[in-house]
Formats: C-alpha cells, structure tokens, sequence
C-alpha cells in the first residue's frame, strides 16, 4: 500500500491502441493562495464594470425612448397653434395676411416653416415688404409685417418707377401725377425690373450706396430729403427740402458729412435760401448761392465760422448735376484761405 499512495495522488489515462497507462501531471490544489485571492478581485472588478456598463446602457436607452416620446407629442399633440397675431401691417387686413401665409390654426409650431411663409406672403402679396415671423410657446405665432410704401420714384422721360423703402418696385410707367414718393433716386437703373419685383443684380451697387445714405441720415435725424444722386460713386449728393443740393463725394464719412451740411443750413442760412453745399472736402463746406445774377461763395469750416469775400468778376457756372455753382470761391477761414 505505501508504494502505492504516491500513485493514487496521480491521474492516469489510458492510450488507446498502447496498451498501458499514461501517467499525468501531478495537480496540486492549493488553499487561499495569493494568486487565488488576485483572480477573485479582478472577477469581481469585471463584474462590477459588467453591471456598470449594463446600467448605463439601460439608463441611455430609457432616456432615448422619453426623447422619443416627447418629440412625438411635441409634433402631434403638444404646441398647437392656437393664436395668431400679425402686427405692422395697415394696408393689409390681419386675415389676409394670415390666408396668404399658409399658417392656419392648428398647425404645430414645430412643424411650420417660417421662411416658406414668409416667402409665399411677400410673393403674393406686392405692397410687402418684408416678413418675420415669430414662434410664441406654448401655442401663439407672431407674424410682423413690413408694409411696402411709396419711397422713391425713378424718371426715364415722362415715365414714372416708384419704388419701396424696401427696394421693391410698386409701379411702372406711371405718370408723374400718380407719384406719391417723396424722394427722387438718380443713378438707378430700373428699366428690366418689373412691378412687385425686388431690385437686385447689378443694381446692388448703387443700393448699397443708398443704403450707406440713408444711414447717415436717419443718424442724424435728416427727414427732409427730396433727392438722392447715385449716378457716380465719386460724386454722391443729396437735395434737400428742395431747394440745397448738398454733394457729398465719395461714400467715406457720409454722416460726418451730412452733420455738417445739415447744421450750416440750420445756423447759416435763410429758410428759403437756394444753392449748393460743397461737402466733399473733408473739414470745409463751400456753399454757392442758386442766383445766377448775384452768385456768391462762402467757405465754412468745421469750426462753425464763415465769411463771404467774393472777389469781384466771379461767374456763375453749372455743375454735371445742373445745379449753379460759382466757378471762383474765395474765403478767409480761421488762418488760412481758399
């Protein structure tokens, strides 16, 4: 039997076609071992990150489907548009507006397309100008309109253009008395454009000088244009109430520019006095007085002062825009002269 225990702790096989048995290692099992104790951690590290990543897979999930959901409803139940508003609009009746958009109660407001509808508007409807339209949650839709009013007016012989503040032609080959704008634009091209256009293409030159004019006066209250000159992009000018054509020169400082003309007038000159304010030159205002007959000069600088010595033998001539200018001016200002 002695010599037999050391073969029981022994695992035997036996190979077939052989005819013996194979003795196989010897497998110690050992207790608690270091090793043991490491590979039971690192299970349970696995398993903890199993469970882990288990939670978190099911946790993103259920937030998934909520998201779902919630769009779900937004889109079908929730956000209904239940009031409809328009504002800015006096030429146009709220349910015009509101049929022609394409919006109708109802409809979700998340499903809308405000671009669409203000396209479509401004499409169909020509004394538009523009439109924006506003989502008010949970239920309301605001639709604010820019009416499409008589701005400016464009001559080619005895044939009238009026068009838009918004840049949109409103009548074509009208006669001078059916104009009702104020401001008469030169230098711009509209013969290609037809009524309820937009004027775009290579007109977007000369708009964006108007633009740049238009600018300058609202920022210095200046309300009483009755002319505005684009014809060269060197030689801007403005008419005034009418009577003072005020040039301008290039686009550079316009507001600066226009400040000043427009004090010089308010200080300097009589409330019916005609002529031309020279602002082109930066820090100097020449003004020539409309009268042919008595045609004087002044030259006025940023300073506020000014003198009138004209010179004896002066003469009266015409600038490109057909406005009298003196040909000579001569003024002292502060130390220096012109």
């Amino acid at each position: 039997m002695t010599g037999l225990c050391p073969l029981l702790k022994k695992s035997f096989r036996w190979e077939t076609g052989k005819g013996h048995f194979k003795v196989m290692k010897e497998v110690k099992k050992t207790r608690n071992t270091p090793s043991r104790e490491a590979a039971r951690a690192a299970n349970g590290v696995r398993h903890r990150k199993r469970r882990k990543r288990s939670y978190t897979l099911y946790y993103l999930l259920l937030l998934f489907f909520v998201l779902i959901s919630g769009i779900t409803l937004s889109l079908t139940v929730f956000f209904n548009i239940e009031t409809i508003k328009v504002n800015g609009s006096s030429l146009n009746s709220a349910e015009q507006i509101i049929n022609q958009s394409g919006i109708k109660k109802g409809n979700n407001l998340f499903r809308i397309n405000p671009e669409k509808a203000a396209k479509l508007l401004k499409d169909n409807m020509q004394n538009i100008d523009s439109v924006r339209i506003e989502r008010k949650f949970p239920s309301s839709l605001i639709i604010n309109v820019t009416d499409a009013v008589p701005t400016y007016y464009v001559t080619d012989g005895n044939s009238y253009t009026v068009i838009s503040e918004g840049n949109r032609i409103l009548d074509t080959g009208i006669a001078k008395e059916q104009v009702t704008a104020p401001i008469r634009l030169e230098g711009l091209e509209v013969s290609k454009f037809q009524k309820g256009d937009f004027i775009d293409g290579k007109a977007n030159a000369k708009l964006e000088l108007l633009q740049k004019i238009k600018q300058a006066a609202a920022k210095n209250e200046l309300t009483n244009i009755t002319a505005i000159n684009l014809i060269s992009d060197v030689d801007l000018s403005v008419e005034i109430e009418g009577r003072i054509t005020v040039r301008l020169g290039n686009s550079t400082e316009l507001s600066y520019k226009i400040n000043f003309a427009q004090n010089i007038i308010d200080t300097k000159l009589d409330k019916d006095e005609v002529g031309v304010i020279d602002a082109s030159k930066a820090g100097k205002i020449y003004f020539s007085p409309g009268s042919v007959a008595s045609s004087a000069a002044s030259m006025i600088t940023s300073s506020g002062q000014a003198t009138s010595n004209v010179q004896s033998g002066s003469s009266a001539g015409k600038t490109s825009s057909g406005v009298n200018t003196s040909s000579k001016m001569t003024a002292s200002v502060g130390t220096g002269s012109e």
